[in-house]
């Protein structure tokens, strides 16, 4: 398993780590279970380019088309689960299945790696 870490995540790991009381420790843990096994976070409505920084799951918002994600690395794979109607647009930053956009409906997924920098690419989907 590979984690995304950021400076200010790692400045915190170390803090808590060094702590060495219970409170450190289960804050510790705390924040690890949330970067590891996080809950989804949820889209703005709004936003064409949403931030997928540090995180692995997330949910839509609303019906404005996704043109491509923010803040990822390569490496990184995150999931998406419609909770609305909404496109995600195949394009050069977003490459999907068969050259074409996805219209997602609720419940569907799509699964994104970002194996080339700065370059998304279909991993998986689910039409639900």
């Amino acid at each position: 398993m590979s984690g995304i870490v950021d400076l200010d995540t790692a400045l915190q790991l170390s803090s808590a780590a060094r702590g060495g009381d219970k409170t450190s420790l289960g804050s510790l843990l705390d924040f690890l279970a949330t970067r590891i096994f996080g809950s989804p976070v949820t889209f703005t409505s709004a936003d064409v380019t949403p931030s997928v920084k540090n995180r692995k799951t997330f949910k839509t918002a609303g019906t404005t088309t996704i043109t491509d994600f923010d803040d990822g690395v390569v490496g990184q794979t995150i999931s998406i689960l419609a909770t609305d109607s909404i496109t995600v647009a195949d394009s050069a930053a977003v490459i999907l299945n068969g050259s074409a956009n996805y219209d997602m409906t609720v419940t569907d997924t799509l699964t994104l790696t970002m194996f080339n920098d700065q370059v998304w690419q279909e991993v998986s989907r689910s039409v639900n």
